[in-house]
């Protein structure tokens, strides 16, 4: 099933493409010293900052791959939005706070707020742009299947070019507009998709008189589950490796979430550290209503939807949210606002995967890892502009070539932000006893481990959704291998501590570099 050529839907994006242009470059100002391009100066104001957090989370895979989850898995879709959003809890908790102290502009500050040493800081580097680059793919890539989806056009060819084109108008915003600008996009995006939400849950609801039980019953009915739809194990295999995979996934994402780069960054431009507290609190809450939102649209698609015409346009149930949208409204003015909501999700989104992949490649790789600190501000600012562009314009021609299951990338990033950066982060903060020896087994040990059993996994091979189907050498069991490469992380950082015997030589804590930040930054 396609969607025919709807021109409101054109030109909503077209508005949309220059609403979030204009909003941009004036909410920028100047961005041609660091802390007003890494961190906006530092003056955004809680709700704000607090508002692009939440847009970060809800990414364009949440709005259609999570629903279309939810469409067909039920209960282990549900389980799957409503328990990764509890790491943003764990966020607020544990990380947003201690690394908005210790840190500067990066993830990869946090880490040389105790450690030194060039093989530390571009191994920090390396992860934080590969995680980037894992969203910032799939992003652009999503986006540009939706485009021609609701063009009518589902062919190999015509979702390249809308690709190519889609992608080509937003990567040149996270340049433009820095952090300042890009907290505006997200802001502007929250806003849009809380309104195509509410929309949609609004007139599906009226369907079905405002019963909830009936909306159900006909979820049940439609997925074809019946009574197992609000149970678990719909997504994998029964017993203990079914059960370890289904947990897996949502293990692995409530770990991520401490460390994702394109959020954390978001922490370092809180003035202090109530406002980040504040602005932790304001996404959370945000975060909870918009999930609450999208399972309930989520169980819409299988009830009025169905699981045959969702799983006919797409095995994975990406455009599910969209086929909802076009059955309530025949004009097409529900579809149009979705279809929309759904495009300016992906600009923010592939906007910030972008500004957090060139800020590391700028600052942690180029300037402090490669120049070992000896680059102008002047010039690593230059660099990181440059990246942006480049990252932007790989990143578009990759997306544009890919034809297998975006959840491969989804599961790679959450997989190497959980089990390299969580791990070297949490202890970088939290553990005095951690050496640097410990550091880079975290980092570069944890990293081998997880690409190693993500390549053995089915994932990779023996099965039609992996991405060497005609191949087969899964030799590890688990489609999302986090159960066992998060615990490695943090085994192999623990025990390369101990055996070097870390009380003996404590590095500095991480206070030193708030202390020595804060005059300039604060």
């Amino acid at each position: 099933m396609v969607l025919s050529h709807n021109s409101l839907t054109v030109t909503l994006f077209v508005v949309s493409i220059v609403a979030c242009l204009a909003l941009c470059l004036f909410s920028a100002e100047d961005i041609d010293d660091g802390p007003s391009f890494y961190i906006g100066k530092r003056t955004i104001a809680p709700w704000r900052l607090g508002s692009s957090i939440s847009g970060d989370y809800v990414s364009v895979i949440t709005v259609l791959n999570t629903t279309g989850l939810v469409a067909l898995q039920g209960f282990d879709g549900i389980a799957f939005l409503a328990g990764t959003s509890a790491g943003l809890i764990l966020a607020l908790l544990i990380v947003a706070e201690p690394m908005r102290k210790s840190g500067k502009f990066t993830t990869g500050d946090v880490v040389a707020s105790r450690f030194s040493g060039q093989a530390l800081r571009i191994g920090v580097a390396i992860v934080t742009i590969g995680v980037a680059a894992t969203f910032l793919l799939m992003q652009i890539a999503v986006v540009g299947r939706v485009t021609a989806f609701v063009l009518g056009r589902t062919d190999t060819a015509t979702q390249a070019v809308c690709t190519v084109i889609v992608g080509a108008l937003i990567v040149y915003y996270a340049p433009m507009g820095g952090m300042r600008g890009t907290v505006t996009v997200q802001i502007f995006k929250t806003g849009l998709l809380l309104c195509a939400i509410f929309t949609v849950i609004i007139v599906a609801l009226n369907r079905f008189d405002w019963n909830i039980y009936h909306l159900l019953v006909a979820a049940e009915k439609g997925s074809g589950l019946g009574y197992s739809y609000l149970a678990p194990g719909n997504s994998s295999s029964s017993g203990v490796l079914g059960a370890a995979d289904r947990f897996s996934l949502p293990f692995t994402a409530t770990f991520a979430v401490l460390t994702l780069p394109h959020m954390t960054m978001r922490f370092f431009a809180a003035p202090d550290e109530r406002s980040l507290r504040t602005a932790m609190r304001w996404s959370a809450s945000l975060t909870t209503v918009l999930c609450a939102g999208l399972i309930v649209i989520g169980i819409s698609v299988a009830a009025l939807v169905g699981k045959i015409p969702l799983y006919e346009s797409n095995p994975s149930g990406e455009y599910g949210a969209l086929l909802l949208a076009a059955h309530l409204d025949d004009r097409g003015f529900i579809l149009a606002v979705v279809a929309t909501a759904v495009f300016v999700t992906a600009l923010a989104g592939i906007a910030g995967a972008v500004m957090s992949a060139a800020s590391s490649l700028a600052r942690d790789l180029y300037s402090q890892g490669i120049r070992n600190g000896k680059a102008s501000t002047s010039r690593e600012l230059l660099f990181a502009r440059w990246s942006a562009l480049l990252i932007g314009a790989l990143g578009t021609l990759a997306a544009s070539a890919i034809s297998f299951n975006v959840h491969l990338l989804f599961v790679l990033g959450i997989t190497l932000g959980a089990s390299v950066l969580t791990p070297v982060v949490l202890y970088t903060l939290f553990w005095k006893g951690f050496t640097r020896a410990g550091a880079l087994w975290c980092i570069y040990g944890s990293a081998v481990i997880t690409l190693t059993l993500l390549a053995l996994s089915p994932l990779a091979s023996g099965n039609p959704g992996a991405l060497f189907p005609s191949l087969d050498f899964d030799y590890f069991p688990l489609r999302n291998p986090g159960l066992v490469t998060v615990p490695s992380g943090f085994v192999l950082g623990w025990l390369v501590s101990k055996v070097e015997g870390g009380n003996k030589k404590r590095s500095a804590p991480p206070a030193r570099m708030a202390h020595e930040y804060s005059h300039e930054y604060s």
